[in-house]
């Protein structure tokens, strides 16, 4: 029995690879409608400019074509949306997506049928702006029976340099340093905290 299932193997296995070649033909030469990711990138934003808000890692956008094309558009890595952000200015923009603005790489017969999701952006964008800070403690201190604290803690820097979004720079005037608790002190000490962010 084992010797007839073996009989013949390599022909029975060629046999077998050409009917998946030839399924694999059939079912890629159909045409099908794919949703796919394209990444977002904004671009040309000016150097005085910041997103207040990030945006969408990605949007969907429904695609069609025959399997093959839509395979090889998989296998791309030109699945990016660009916004280009030349004119742009400081405030809140709602962006609709069009299917124009979708690049299909060189070569690929597909057609973009719809955006799917997020169909408009809403871009908050405002100037950079950056300022100087105080660090408040929230350390705490506890000496040893007989010894005291003599003045008060000290940061280097004292100051630190904030930049960011007008708005949040603006509301911000002051940062913490990290809670933290240090026991059985006798002497001065220098360490490094971290800060709040």
């Amino acid at each position: 029995m084992w010797e007839k299932l073996f009989d013949n193997l390599w022909l029975k296995l060629g046999a077998i690879l050409l009917a998946c070649l030839l399924w694999l033909h059939a079912s890629t030469d159909k045409l099908y409608e794919y949703t796919s990711n394209y990444n977002l990138k904004m671009v040309n934003l000016s150097p005085e400019l910041i997103l207040a808000e990030p945006l969408p890692f990605s949007v969907q956008v429904k695609i069609y074509g025959k399997g093959k094309e839509l395979l090889k558009l998989l296998l791309s890595k030109e699945r990016t949306l660009k916004i280009d952000a030349q004119r742009f200015s400081a405030g809140e923009i709602e962006l609709q997506l069009k299917k124009e603005m979708i690049n299909i790489p060189e070569g690929l017969n597909l057609s973009v049928t719809e955006i799917g999701s997020p169909k408009v952006l809403k871009i908050n964008l405002q100037k950079i702006e950056e300022k100087k800070v105080p660090i408040i403690s929230q350390l705490r201190f506890f000496s040893q029976d007989g010894y005291f604290q003599k003045g008060k803690v000290k940061f280097t820097p004292e100051e630190v340099k904030l930049m960011g979004p007008a708005e949040n720079v603006e509301k911000t005037s002051y940062i913490l340093s990290q809670e933290k608790e240090f026991q059985d002190l006798k002497k001065s000490f220098s360490g490094t905290i971290d800060l709040v962010p």
